[in-house]
């Protein structure tokens, strides 16, 4: 099957070889149409989903000097029903993350084992451990999330977002 980048490729190597501008526009614009084509195909030959559950999102979360950092700084989510959230500890120590607006107005539906804190609206997430929680979609909304080590301040580094778009 071909992919972007080995058309990509086939396109840079043609344009090299062909001498003539109006060959290799033709060329490169038949390249492009099979692209098209190829990705078009695959997009229809996914199957359905297995539930109305999205895609697990998943942030991650490390250690610099000591200092923790987690992420992706945005992540965007399309109103559905529920969401399981994969929070990855890479670090070796304990870290804290909390979503306060999100767990008060989102329920927790499952968990693996962790214990949430509602305190402070989070979860401890174990050195080297992974916490999933499901989750009921939240109402669309833009929700703060940090991760810090306990006793800590979060700083820029380790702070990020979950947006829930409206759908189109």
């Amino acid at each position: 099957m071909l992919d972007t980048i080995h058309l990509s490729r086939a396109i840079k190597e043609w344009l090299m070889v062909s001498r003539s501008s109006v060959r290799r526009f033709t060329v490169a614009t038949g390249l492009c149409l099979v692209a098209a084509q190829v990705s078009a195909q695959d997009a229809t030959s996914l199957p359905a989903p297995a539930s109305d559950a999205a895609v697990p999102i998943e942030i991650g979360i490390w250690t610099v000097n000591s200092e923790v950092n987690c992420g992706p700084p945005e992540l965007r989510l399309p109103p559905s029903d529920v969401f399981e959230m994969h929070l990855v500890n890479n670090s070796e120590l304990p870290v804290m993350f909390i979503a306060q607006k999100l767990f008060a107005s989102a329920p927790i539906l499952e968990m693996d084992g962790s214990v949430y804190d509602a305190t402070s609206g989070g979860f401890l997430v174990q050195p080297e451990r992974v916490v999933e929680v499901v989750i009921r979609t939240p109402p669309v909304g833009e929700y703060y999330y940090a991760c810090f080590n306990p006793g800590d301040q979060p700083t820029p580094k380790s702070t990020g977002f979950i947006l829930v778009v409206p759908r189109e």
